[in-house]
């Protein structure tokens, strides 16, 4: 839960990139972006390329989420993508209501599709982007959402998403958050940018050199555009 408190924290300080909207891809770039990348996003063994979506980070996610709400009887995956941290909850967790939630009908798809024939109980898919939907109150005993919420423009935005977390959690529910913070140390914003371009877009796209304060603009302009 550490790497929680560090976004919590980080974001109720408004003091990086993260809180610049023009910095950030619209919601159907993002949305067009995921389309195309359904094939990726539906390996479990090699999760999503990136290490904050590696098979470590899903089992370590899904082991701690079942150990500390052990009788969970529902769980809901945000911006789910091809539902591969939902799946390995489920291989703890077999009897869970699941209810999914993407920008991308094309991921929901693929993420049912996979789900369904496994879930020991209802699968609901929702089609839209968490800031505009409306939880039910105390519905869910685990609440998943890796590699998401770095999209959120600014504090106001994070304020109400987690304020729709913590009213559809049930009581003794838990949240599960792993993502992508900026650092304000330079040196440690660039080499992290840098090497999360080097796994999330291999090939001749990205630089093989990066090293440095200096991030290589071919670089710089990857990331931004993969936002």
């Amino acid at each position: 839960m550490d790497l929680l408190v560090n976004v919590v924290v980080r974001h109720q300080s408004g003091d990086s990139g993260m809180d610049r909207p023009d910095d950030k891809s619209t919601v159907e770039e993002i949305r067009q972006r995921f389309d195309a990348e359904v094939e990726r996003f539906s390996n479990l063994e090699t999760g999503q390329s990136a290490t904050v979506d590696s098979p470590l980070a899903m089992s370590l996610i899904a082991e701690v989420a079942a150990a500390t709400t052990p009788k969970a009887t529902s769980v809901l995956d945000v911006g789910c993508g091809a539902g591969n941290y939902t799946l390995k909850l489920l291989e703890r967790l077999p009897n869970l209501d699941v209810t999914l939630i993407d920008l991308s009908k094309a991921m929901l798809d693929r993420a049912v599709a996979r789900i369904q024939p496994i879930a020991g109980c209802r699968v609901e898919a929702i089609q839209g982007d968490i800031r505009d939907i409306a939880l039910l109150p105390q519905r869910y005993d685990i609440i998943l959402a890796a590699s998401v919420l770095h999209h959120l423009r600014d504090d106001s935005q994070w304020r109400s998403v987690f304020e729709k977390f913590y009213k559809g959690l049930r009581p003794g529910g838990s949240l599960w958050i792993f993502d992508l913070i900026d650092s304000s140390i330079p040196e440690v914003q660039s080499t992290m940018r840098c090497r999360y371009g080097e796994y999330r877009w291999p090939g001749p796209a990205v630089p093989a050199q990066c090293s440095g304060i200096a991030l290589p603009q071919a670089m710089s302009s990857v990331l931004d555009n993969g936002r």
